[in-house]
Protein backbone atom coordinates (compact mmCIF):
# COMPACT_ATOMS: atom_id res chain seq x y z
CA UNK A 1 0.00 0.00 0.00
CA UNK A 2 1.63 3.21 -1.32
CA UNK A 3 2.09 6.03 1.62
CA UNK A 4 0.56 9.43 1.66
CA UNK A 5 2.76 12.54 2.05
CA UNK A 6 1.85 16.32 3.06
CA UNK A 7 2.56 18.09 0.37
CA UNK A 8 3.17 21.28 2.17
CA UNK A 9 6.07 19.78 4.41
CA UNK A 10 6.05 16.30 3.20
CA UNK A 11 5.28 14.47 6.67
CA UNK A 12 4.02 11.36 6.61
CA UNK A 13 -0.09 11.50 6.57
CA UNK A 14 -3.05 8.26 7.02
CA UNK A 15 -4.85 8.38 3.93
CA UNK A 16 -8.48 9.42 4.76
CA UNK A 17 -6.62 12.55 6.45
CA UNK A 18 -8.39 16.13 6.71
CA UNK A 19 -5.35 17.99 7.56
CA UNK A 20 -1.36 17.59 8.51
CA UNK A 21 -0.71 16.54 11.64
CA UNK A 22 3.08 18.09 11.69
CA UNK A 23 2.11 21.44 9.92
CA UNK A 24 -1.69 22.04 9.84
CA UNK A 25 -2.30 22.25 5.64
CA UNK A 26 -5.67 21.05 4.57
CA UNK A 27 -5.40 17.94 2.44
CA UNK A 28 -7.68 17.74 -0.63
CA UNK A 29 -9.35 14.32 -0.89
CA UNK A 30 -9.26 12.42 -4.12
CA UNK A 31 -11.64 10.82 -5.79
CA UNK A 32 -11.23 7.02 -6.62
CA UNK A 33 -9.85 6.31 -9.66
CA UNK A 34 -12.51 4.13 -11.99
CA UNK A 35 -10.42 1.45 -12.39
CA UNK A 36 -12.94 -1.24 -14.28
CA UNK A 37 -12.24 -2.36 -17.81
CA UNK A 38 -14.42 -3.59 -20.03
CA UNK A 39 -12.67 -6.64 -21.49
CA UNK A 40 -13.66 -9.22 -23.88
CA UNK A 41 -13.89 -12.76 -23.52
CA UNK A 42 -11.01 -14.98 -23.81
CA UNK A 43 -9.26 -11.66 -23.95
CA UNK A 44 -5.55 -11.51 -22.18
CA UNK A 45 -5.21 -8.84 -20.28
CA UNK A 46 -1.49 -7.52 -20.25
CA UNK A 47 0.07 -6.14 -16.94
CA UNK A 48 0.37 -2.29 -16.88
CA UNK A 49 3.19 -0.81 -14.81
CA UNK A 50 2.27 1.09 -11.92
CA UNK A 51 1.52 5.04 -12.30
CA UNK A 52 2.59 6.90 -9.35
CA UNK A 53 0.16 9.86 -9.18
CA UNK A 54 1.60 13.55 -8.50
CA UNK A 55 -0.08 13.89 -5.47
CA UNK A 56 1.24 10.75 -3.89
CA UNK A 57 4.83 12.38 -4.70
CA UNK A 58 6.45 14.00 -1.37
CA UNK A 59 7.07 17.20 -1.47
CA UNK A 60 9.87 18.25 1.26
CA UNK A 61 10.04 21.93 2.17
CA UNK A 62 13.07 22.50 4.98
CA UNK A 63 12.42 25.44 7.70
CA UNK A 64 15.08 27.91 7.66
CA UNK A 65 16.88 27.47 11.28
CA UNK A 66 16.71 31.24 13.06
CA UNK A 67 20.58 32.35 13.15
CA UNK A 68 22.75 33.35 16.17
CA UNK A 69 22.81 36.97 15.35
CA UNK A 70 19.18 37.00 15.10
CA UNK A 71 19.06 35.33 18.82
CA UNK A 72 21.57 37.19 20.43
CA UNK A 73 19.48 40.68 19.08
CA UNK A 74 16.58 39.17 20.46
CA UNK A 75 18.34 38.89 24.19
CA UNK A 76 20.18 41.79 23.96
CA UNK A 77 16.77 43.92 23.21
CA UNK A 78 14.98 41.62 25.80
CA UNK A 79 18.11 42.61 28.62
CA UNK A 80 18.19 46.83 27.20
CA UNK A 81 14.16 46.66 27.95
CA UNK A 82 14.47 44.56 31.71
CA UNK A 83 16.89 47.34 32.51
CA UNK A 84 15.45 50.50 31.51
CA UNK A 85 11.93 49.19 33.60
CA UNK A 86 14.41 48.88 36.86
CA UNK A 87 16.30 51.71 35.97
CA UNK A 88 13.05 53.97 35.84
CA UNK A 89 11.48 51.77 38.63
CA UNK A 90 14.70 52.43 41.23
CA UNK A 91 15.33 56.11 39.94
CA UNK A 92 12.00 56.83 40.55
CA UNK A 93 11.97 55.78 44.06
CA UNK A 94 15.35 57.00 44.83
CA UNK A 95 15.04 60.52 43.83
CA UNK A 96 11.87 61.08 44.60
CA UNK A 97 11.53 64.50 45.97
CA UNK A 98 10.39 62.62 50.11
CA UNK A 99 13.83 60.68 49.86
CA UNK A 100 15.98 63.49 48.63
CA UNK A 101 14.60 65.61 51.35
CA UNK A 102 15.52 63.08 53.63
CA UNK A 103 19.31 62.66 52.67
CA UNK A 104 19.63 66.54 52.54
CA UNK A 105 18.17 66.79 56.33
CA UNK A 106 20.73 64.09 57.59
CA UNK A 107 23.54 65.24 55.64
CA UNK A 108 22.49 68.64 57.69
CA UNK A 109 22.13 66.55 60.99
CA UNK A 110 25.60 64.46 60.79
CA UNK A 111 28.16 65.83 58.24
CA UNK A 112 30.54 68.65 58.06
CA UNK A 113 30.56 68.88 54.13
CA UNK A 114 26.74 70.15 53.17
CA UNK A 115 28.51 71.78 49.91
CA UNK A 116 26.42 69.52 47.58
CA UNK A 117 23.00 69.74 49.65
CA UNK A 118 22.52 73.64 50.12
CA UNK A 119 22.60 76.36 47.31
CA UNK A 120 23.31 79.73 48.69
CA UNK A 121 20.72 82.33 47.80
CA UNK A 122 24.23 84.20 46.48
CA UNK A 123 25.88 82.25 44.20
CA UNK A 124 29.48 83.84 45.32
CA UNK A 125 29.41 82.42 48.52
CA UNK A 126 31.61 79.44 48.57
CA UNK A 127 30.14 76.56 51.32
CA UNK A 128 33.09 75.69 53.87
CA UNK A 129 33.11 73.91 56.51
CA UNK A 130 33.62 76.88 58.62
CA UNK A 131 30.49 79.33 57.04
CA UNK A 132 27.95 76.50 57.72
CA UNK A 133 28.65 75.21 61.20
CA UNK A 134 25.84 77.67 62.06
CA UNK A 135 23.37 76.18 59.52
CA UNK A 136 24.36 72.51 60.49
CA UNK A 137 24.10 72.82 63.99
CA UNK A 138 19.93 74.20 63.62
CA UNK A 139 19.38 70.82 61.99
CA UNK A 140 21.18 68.95 64.55
CA UNK A 141 19.26 70.66 67.15
CA UNK A 142 15.78 70.56 65.26
CA UNK A 143 13.71 68.97 67.63
CA UNK A 144 10.78 67.01 65.30
CA UNK A 145 12.78 66.01 62.49
CA UNK A 146 9.58 64.26 60.82
CA UNK A 147 7.56 67.05 60.65
CA UNK A 148 10.56 69.39 59.44
CA UNK A 149 11.00 66.96 56.11
CA UNK A 150 6.95 66.79 56.17
CA UNK A 151 7.41 70.80 55.40
CA UNK A 152 9.79 71.01 52.87
CA UNK A 153 8.55 67.84 50.84
CA UNK A 154 4.79 69.66 51.13
CA UNK A 155 5.07 73.41 51.34
CA UNK A 156 8.48 73.99 49.99
CA UNK A 157 10.10 75.68 52.38
CA UNK A 158 11.32 75.20 56.22
CA UNK A 159 11.80 78.49 58.46
CA UNK A 160 14.22 80.97 56.33
CA UNK A 161 14.93 77.54 54.10
CA UNK A 162 13.39 76.61 50.43
CA UNK A 163 13.61 73.41 48.65
CA UNK A 164 14.49 73.97 45.07
CA UNK A 165 15.28 71.94 42.01
CA UNK A 166 19.10 72.83 41.01
CA UNK A 167 18.86 70.59 38.02
CA UNK A 168 18.60 66.93 36.89
CA UNK A 169 20.73 63.48 38.04
CA UNK A 170 21.33 60.95 35.37
CA UNK A 171 19.49 63.50 33.05
CA UNK A 172 15.91 62.51 33.96
CA UNK A 173 15.48 62.59 37.32
CA UNK A 174 15.34 66.08 39.69
CA UNK A 175 17.78 66.63 42.13
CA UNK A 176 16.58 68.81 44.87
CA UNK A 177 18.72 71.09 47.03
CA UNK A 178 17.85 73.23 49.61
CA UNK A 179 18.56 77.58 48.96
CA UNK A 180 20.18 78.56 51.98
CA UNK A 181 19.46 82.63 52.40
CA UNK A 182 22.70 85.23 52.43
CA UNK A 183 23.33 88.61 54.05
CA UNK A 184 25.46 91.83 53.17
CA UNK A 185 25.78 93.92 56.60
CA UNK A 186 27.10 97.12 56.91
CA UNK A 187 30.01 97.52 58.87
CA UNK A 188 29.61 101.65 60.45
CA UNK A 189 32.57 103.35 62.37
CA UNK A 190 33.75 106.36 63.41
CA UNK A 191 37.65 106.47 62.16
CA UNK A 192 37.93 107.13 58.73
CA UNK A 193 41.15 105.24 57.67
CA UNK A 194 39.55 102.27 58.93
CA UNK A 195 40.22 98.74 56.80
CA UNK A 196 37.65 96.13 57.35
CA UNK A 197 38.70 91.88 58.28
CA UNK A 198 36.05 89.25 58.25
CA UNK A 199 37.66 85.86 59.53
CA UNK A 200 41.25 87.19 58.99
CA UNK A 201 40.83 88.29 55.27
CA UNK A 202 40.61 91.79 54.38
CA UNK A 203 37.47 92.94 52.65
CA UNK A 204 38.00 96.68 52.19
CA UNK A 205 38.02 100.19 53.61
CA UNK A 206 35.18 101.87 54.99
CA UNK A 207 33.99 104.88 52.71
CA UNK A 208 31.84 108.14 54.25
CA UNK A 209 28.22 108.21 54.40
CA UNK A 210 27.82 111.77 54.23
CA UNK A 211 27.95 112.29 58.33
CA UNK A 212 30.62 111.57 60.97
CA UNK A 213 30.04 107.91 60.26
CA UNK A 214 31.99 105.81 57.96
CA UNK A 215 31.14 101.96 56.33
CA UNK A 216 31.54 99.06 54.42
CA UNK A 217 29.16 96.54 53.31
CA UNK A 218 30.42 93.20 53.87
CA UNK A 219 29.44 89.72 52.28
CA UNK A 220 27.51 87.94 50.83
CA UNK A 221 27.49 85.65 53.75
CA UNK A 222 25.40 82.36 55.18
CA UNK A 223 24.15 82.82 58.41
CA UNK A 224 26.62 81.97 60.90
CA UNK A 225 28.81 84.08 63.58
CA UNK A 226 31.98 85.52 62.11
CA UNK A 227 35.38 87.37 63.35
CA UNK A 228 35.12 90.73 62.47
CA UNK A 229 38.07 93.23 62.80
CA UNK A 230 38.55 96.77 62.28
CA UNK A 231 41.75 98.18 61.91
CA UNK A 232 42.47 102.03 62.29
CA UNK A 233 44.96 104.63 62.61
CA UNK A 234 43.79 107.46 65.94
CA UNK A 235 46.26 110.25 66.25
CA UNK A 236 48.66 108.22 64.78
CA UNK A 237 48.24 104.92 66.87
CA UNK A 238 46.91 102.05 65.33
CA UNK A 239 44.11 100.22 67.02
CA UNK A 240 42.23 97.26 66.43
CA UNK A 241 38.98 95.97 67.80
CA UNK A 242 37.33 92.57 67.48
CA UNK A 243 33.89 91.18 67.67
CA UNK A 244 32.30 87.94 67.39
CA UNK A 245 29.11 88.97 65.34
CA UNK A 246 26.31 86.41 64.76
CA UNK A 247 25.32 87.27 61.54
CA UNK A 248 21.14 86.31 60.22
CA UNK A 249 20.05 89.83 58.92
CA UNK A 250 21.80 92.71 57.32
CA UNK A 251 21.63 94.77 59.68
CA UNK A 252 24.18 97.29 60.79
CA UNK A 253 27.16 96.27 62.91
CA UNK A 254 29.11 98.99 65.25
CA UNK A 255 32.34 98.79 64.84
CA UNK A 256 33.23 102.62 67.03
CA UNK A 257 36.98 101.97 68.25
CA UNK A 258 36.84 102.97 72.29
CA UNK A 259 39.59 102.19 74.79
CA UNK A 260 39.56 101.69 78.55
CA UNK A 261 41.96 100.26 80.98
CA UNK A 262 41.52 97.50 82.97
CA UNK A 263 42.76 94.52 85.06
CA UNK A 264 42.39 90.88 84.61
CA UNK A 265 42.90 88.13 87.73
CA UNK A 266 42.83 84.42 87.41
CA UNK A 267 44.95 81.50 87.77
CA UNK A 268 48.38 82.27 87.23
CA UNK A 269 50.01 81.88 83.59
CA UNK A 270 46.21 82.02 82.46
CA UNK A 271 46.08 82.92 78.70
CA UNK A 272 43.43 86.15 78.20
CA UNK A 273 40.98 85.62 75.52
CA UNK A 274 38.56 88.85 74.79
CA UNK A 275 36.30 88.52 71.71
CA UNK A 276 37.70 85.29 71.40
CA UNK A 277 41.01 86.36 70.67
CA UNK A 278 44.37 85.86 72.62
CA UNK A 279 44.53 89.79 74.00
CA UNK A 280 47.23 88.61 76.60
CA UNK A 281 48.76 86.41 79.75
CA UNK A 282 48.43 86.92 83.07
CA UNK A 283 51.93 86.61 85.63
CA UNK A 284 52.99 84.05 88.44
CA UNK A 285 50.05 85.97 90.56
CA UNK A 286 47.46 85.47 87.85
CA UNK A 287 46.82 89.32 86.95
CA UNK A 288 47.20 91.28 83.91
CA UNK A 289 46.77 94.85 83.45
CA UNK A 290 45.26 96.15 80.24
CA UNK A 291 45.65 99.77 79.37
CA UNK A 292 43.76 101.72 76.30
CA UNK A 293 42.76 98.60 74.69
CA UNK A 294 40.00 98.36 71.91
CA UNK A 295 36.67 98.33 73.42
CA UNK A 296 33.39 97.37 71.43
CA UNK A 297 29.48 96.52 71.51
CA UNK A 298 29.07 93.16 72.84
CA UNK A 299 32.65 92.89 74.28
CA UNK A 300 33.59 89.06 76.12
CA UNK A 301 36.30 87.94 78.11
CA UNK A 302 37.45 84.52 79.08
CA UNK A 303 40.61 82.87 80.33
CA UNK A 304 42.51 79.69 79.68
CA UNK A 305 44.35 77.52 81.67
CA UNK A 306 45.56 73.89 81.51
CA UNK A 307 45.28 71.67 84.09
CA UNK A 308 46.33 68.07 84.31
CA UNK A 309 47.16 68.47 80.60
CA UNK A 310 43.74 69.87 79.19
CA UNK A 311 42.96 73.03 78.60
CA UNK A 312 39.98 74.55 80.47
CA UNK A 313 37.84 77.61 79.96
CA UNK A 314 37.04 79.58 82.34
CA UNK A 315 33.15 81.51 82.37
CA UNK A 316 32.25 84.26 79.86
CA UNK A 317 32.51 87.29 81.19
CA UNK A 318 29.60 89.31 78.64
CA UNK A 319 29.01 93.01 78.12
CA UNK A 320 32.52 93.77 78.92
CA UNK A 321 32.15 97.14 77.77
CA UNK A 322 30.03 98.52 80.55
CA UNK A 323 31.58 97.53 83.34
CA UNK A 324 34.89 99.64 82.41
CA UNK A 325 33.16 102.45 80.96
CA UNK A 326 31.79 102.01 84.87
CA UNK A 327 34.52 101.86 86.32
CA UNK A 328 37.89 102.48 84.59
CA UNK A 329 39.93 100.63 87.48
CA UNK A 330 37.42 97.27 86.92
CA UNK A 331 39.31 94.48 87.82
CA UNK A 332 37.41 91.35 85.91
CA UNK A 333 37.72 87.88 88.06
CA UNK A 334 36.17 85.25 85.27
CA UNK A 335 35.35 82.23 87.23
CA UNK A 336 36.36 78.19 86.51
CA UNK A 337 33.79 75.90 86.91
CA UNK A 338 34.40 74.64 90.67
CA UNK A 339 36.81 77.03 91.37
CA UNK A 340 35.53 78.36 95.22
CA UNK A 341 35.22 82.39 95.24
CA UNK A 342 37.25 84.67 97.42
CA UNK A 343 34.32 85.19 99.64
CA UNK A 344 32.90 82.00 99.63
CA UNK A 345 36.81 80.67 100.66
CA UNK A 346 37.14 83.39 103.20
CA UNK A 347 33.55 81.75 105.07
CA UNK A 348 34.82 78.54 104.80
CA UNK A 349 37.89 78.72 106.61
CA UNK A 350 36.82 81.29 109.18
CA UNK A 351 33.93 78.78 110.17
CA UNK A 352 36.70 76.43 110.70
CA UNK A 353 39.14 77.67 112.20
CA UNK A 354 37.23 80.56 114.86
CA UNK A 355 36.17 77.55 117.24
CA UNK A 356 37.48 75.12 119.54
CA UNK A 357 35.98 72.09 118.15
CA UNK A 358 36.21 72.27 113.65
CA UNK A 359 33.17 71.26 112.24
CA UNK A 360 33.91 67.40 110.89
CA UNK A 361 31.77 68.07 108.00
CA UNK A 362 33.72 70.79 106.34
CA UNK A 363 36.76 68.40 106.03
CA UNK A 364 36.96 65.31 103.04
CA UNK A 365 36.54 62.14 105.18
CA UNK A 366 35.35 64.36 108.37
CA UNK A 367 37.36 63.46 111.23
CA UNK A 368 39.59 61.05 109.48
CA UNK A 369 41.03 63.85 107.25
CA UNK A 370 44.39 65.27 108.31
CA UNK A 371 43.49 68.95 107.80
CA UNK A 372 40.68 68.20 110.97
CA UNK A 373 43.39 66.82 112.60
CA UNK A 374 45.84 69.71 112.40
CA UNK A 375 43.62 72.05 113.25
CA UNK A 376 41.92 70.09 115.97
CA UNK A 377 45.03 69.45 117.76
CA UNK A 378 46.63 72.98 117.36
CA UNK A 379 43.39 74.61 118.77
CA UNK A 380 43.15 71.98 121.87
CA UNK A 381 47.40 72.60 122.38
CA UNK A 382 46.79 76.12 122.35
CA UNK A 383 43.18 75.73 124.92
CA UNK A 384 45.51 73.73 127.01
CA UNK A 385 47.77 76.20 127.66
CA UNK A 386 47.80 77.84 131.01
CA UNK A 387 45.67 80.72 131.55
CA UNK A 388 43.75 80.17 128.25
CA UNK A 389 40.51 82.15 128.14
CA UNK A 390 39.38 82.04 124.42
CA UNK A 391 39.74 82.65 120.96
CA UNK A 392 38.98 86.72 121.21
CA UNK A 393 39.41 87.32 117.11
CA UNK A 394 40.09 85.11 113.99
CA UNK A 395 40.29 86.63 110.70
CA UNK A 396 41.25 85.42 107.57
CA UNK A 397 42.99 86.68 104.20
CA UNK A 398 43.22 85.04 100.93
CA UNK A 399 46.18 85.29 99.02
CA UNK A 400 45.70 83.45 96.02
CA UNK A 401 43.15 80.87 94.66
CA UNK A 402 44.35 78.70 91.94
CA UNK A 403 42.26 75.87 89.78
CA UNK A 404 44.15 72.78 90.19
CA UNK A 405 41.92 70.29 89.12
CA UNK A 406 38.19 69.88 88.47
CA UNK A 407 36.18 71.38 91.06
CA UNK A 408 39.04 71.73 93.25
CA UNK A 409 41.05 74.71 94.33
CA UNK A 410 44.20 75.64 95.97
CA UNK A 411 44.58 78.39 97.99
CA UNK A 412 47.06 80.34 99.84
CA UNK A 413 45.88 82.34 102.91
CA UNK A 414 46.60 83.67 106.11
CA UNK A 415 44.89 83.74 109.10
CA UNK A 416 45.31 85.78 112.47
CA UNK A 417 44.53 84.74 115.78
CA UNK A 418 44.14 86.45 119.11
CA UNK A 419 44.09 84.49 122.13
CA UNK A 420 42.97 86.29 125.66
CA UNK A 421 44.94 84.53 128.25
CA UNK A 422 44.30 85.49 132.01
CA UNK A 423 47.18 87.89 131.86
CA UNK A 424 47.72 89.09 128.37
CA UNK A 425 46.34 88.71 124.89
CA UNK A 426 48.18 87.10 122.46
CA UNK A 427 48.29 87.63 118.35
CA UNK A 428 49.58 84.55 116.13
CA UNK A 429 49.72 85.26 112.55
CA UNK A 430 49.97 82.43 109.93
CA UNK A 431 50.33 81.71 106.81
CA UNK A 432 49.12 78.63 104.70
CA UNK A 433 50.32 77.56 101.28
CA UNK A 434 48.83 74.89 99.04
CA UNK A 435 45.36 74.39 101.06
CA UNK A 436 43.27 72.22 98.59
CA UNK A 437 38.92 72.98 98.81
CA UNK A 438 36.79 70.55 96.69
CA UNK A 439 33.80 71.46 95.68
CA UNK A 440 31.50 68.42 96.37
CA UNK A 441 28.56 69.84 94.97
CA UNK A 442 27.15 71.77 91.76
CA UNK A 443 27.97 75.13 89.99
CA UNK A 444 24.77 75.95 90.84
CA UNK A 445 24.96 74.53 94.63
CA UNK A 446 28.13 74.17 95.87
CA UNK A 447 29.04 72.20 98.50
CA UNK A 448 33.53 73.14 99.74
CA UNK A 449 35.27 71.00 101.70
CA UNK A 450 39.00 71.30 102.88
CA UNK A 451 40.85 68.08 101.22
CA UNK A 452 44.42 69.57 102.82
CA UNK A 453 45.57 72.51 104.64
CA UNK A 454 48.97 72.21 102.82
CA UNK A 455 52.40 73.66 104.66
CA UNK A 456 52.26 76.53 107.39
CA UNK A 457 54.80 79.26 108.65
CA UNK A 458 54.47 81.45 111.62
CA UNK A 459 54.60 85.01 110.33
CA UNK A 460 54.51 86.23 114.06
CA UNK A 461 53.64 85.67 117.60
CA UNK A 462 53.23 88.54 120.43
CA UNK A 463 51.52 89.75 123.06
CA UNK A 464 49.83 92.81 122.36
CA UNK A 465 47.75 93.37 125.62
CA UNK A 466 51.06 95.98 126.24
CA UNK A 467 50.39 97.53 123.22
CA UNK A 468 47.01 98.21 124.26
CA UNK A 469 47.68 99.24 127.80
CA UNK A 470 50.18 102.02 126.39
Amino acid sequence: MNKKFCPNCGHPIKNDADFCPNCGTKLKKEKPADTAQTTKPNEKITPQPAQVSPSRTAVIKNKTPMSKKTKLEIIVAAVVLVIIILFAGIGNWYYSKANQVNRIVNTLRTSSDVSKVIKPEDPAVNVTKDNSKSLRDYFKNVANVQETENDLVNNGTYSDYTLIEDGKSLLFFPKYKLEVPTYNPTVTTSHANSTIYVNGKSVGKVSSDGSDNYSHKIGPLLEGTYSIKIRSKVHGKTLTATLNEEIKSNSNINMDIKTGSFKVKSVPNGVVYINGEKAGKLDKKGTAKFTDYPVTDNMSLYVETTVNGKKVKSEIIKNVENQIYNDETVTLEPKFAGQITKSDAEDLLTRVLNTENPDEDAFVDGKDSRAYSLIADALKKTSDMDGFESISDCSVKILNINLTGKNESTIDFQVSYEFDFEDKTNKQTIEWDGCVIQNNGSNDNPEYQIKDLGKSKMISNKDISKDSDD
